[in-house]
């Protein structure tokens, strides 16, 4: 869906609990006025005195993550920890003997950590994220990296490079893809009560009964509705510039500002409509916190060419070629009564593959 904007500010695309993390950097510039100050620093050479900045770097991030984390004991903990070794080992990197196993010890446990934290749905995948592991990954690539010529060494140390952020990539995209693509989402106004419920599901079925006439999809496209992204895909989202920004009501059941088909070998069959806010950073009406499906995508990616959608960022911070990385606008899907995960739901991947062999 395409009420977007392509954000370029610096704090666009990070989790508000992460905002800590990004500012920590501003410290960054102390910490190697620190490290330049070591009677070590001259001695240590090129390679070690960029580890020790990358290192210094990393362990800022985490110590800033603590902040927004308290509620999470152990998570705090651990970035707690984290952030004093990384910090630590930056200075103990341009002098002690046995640095190259410690750092490769600490960041390979880091970076794969952080994998599994987002694939096990702990944590979410934002810019931040991947500004650290790319910080990491060069630390360690520089860390295994050869210190004496030989074919066999360099084979080993590459091969170890790619093998970590191969995995690590591997946990954090199953990650994004099973928790909708990345989405941040937005935190509930209150506790809702039986009224607030019975609203909400009112919406619901008030939407679903106006937007029976696009079951066809043809009429959608009649109507003002273009795909808005990839149509080769499995599921396709349709947009009505009429409706989007503040022409309109928002939440209107007749006319959302976008659609959702599964793709069929019998064509385009309606999963929900998206209602989407024209403002970043709104919030949109929950019900008092019965409806949890408003979110919005730090990390989704669109083509200059057509302006559509073509994809989401990896975990490392790259979009599909040719193509931009944008933050849209808040977002709320209400799919048909049949979904499983209900009308506001986190949409089905087996119910849509269902539809799409015709078995639903």
């Amino acid at each position: 869906m395409l009420p977007l904007h392509a954000s370029t500010g610096f704090l666009d695309g990070i989790a508000k609990d992460h905002l800590g993390g990004a500012l920590a950097l501003l410290v960054l510039p102390l910490a190697v006025h620190f490290l330049r100050g070591r009677r070590s620093w001259r001695d240590a050479g090129g390679r070690r005195q960029l580890v020790a900045c990358l290192l210094a770097a990393t362990g800022l991030i985490h110590l800033g993550l603590v902040p927004g984390h308290l509620a999470l004991p152990v998570t705090s903990a651990l970035f707690l920890a984290n952030g004093i070794l990384f910090c630590g080992l930056s200075v103990l990197v341009l002098s002690w003997r046995w640095w190259r196993p410690a750092a490769l010890l600490l960041l390979s446990s880091t970076i794969l950590a952080y994998g599994v934290y987002v694939a096990a749905g702990w944590e979410s995948v934002d810019d931040l994220g991947g500004v650290t592991k790319l910080i990491e990954l060069a630390a360690f690539g520089l860390t295994v990296m050869p210190v004496r010529p030989g074919a066999f060494r360099w084979t080993g140390a590459t091969a170890a490079t790619l093998l970590v952020t191969l995995v690590a990539g591997v946990l954090a995209w199953g990650g994004i893809l099973r928790d909708h693509g990345g989405a941040l989402r937005q935190p509930p106004s209150g506790t809702p009560t039986a009224a607030d419920q019975e609203a909400a599901n009112q919406f619901a079925a008030t939407t679903w009964a106006d937007l029976y006439r696009y079951q066809d999809a043809s009429v959608a496209v009649a109507a003002g509705y273009q795909p808005a992204s990839p149509e080769a895909s499995g599921t396709v989202h349709y947009e009505n510039k009429a409706y989007e920004g503040t022409k309109r009501p928002i939440l209107d059941p007749n006319r959302p500002q976008g659609l959702v088909y599964a793709n069929t070998r019998k064509g385009p069959v309606l999963l929900g409509a998206m209602f989407v806010l024209p403002k970043e950073g709104q919030r949109g009406n929950d019900f008092n916190g019965a409806v949890g499906g408003w979110h919005e995508h730090p990390n989704a990616c669109v083509s200059p060419v057509t302006f559509t959608l073509s994809g989401l960022l990896t975990p490392f911070g790259s979009c599909p070629p040719l193509s931009f990385a944008i933050i849209t606008t808040p977002m709320l899907h209400v799919w048909r009564p049949d979904m499983p995960n209900g009308p506001y739901g986190e949409l089905d991947d087996r119910w849509v593959k269902k539809i799409q062999a015709g078995q639903a």
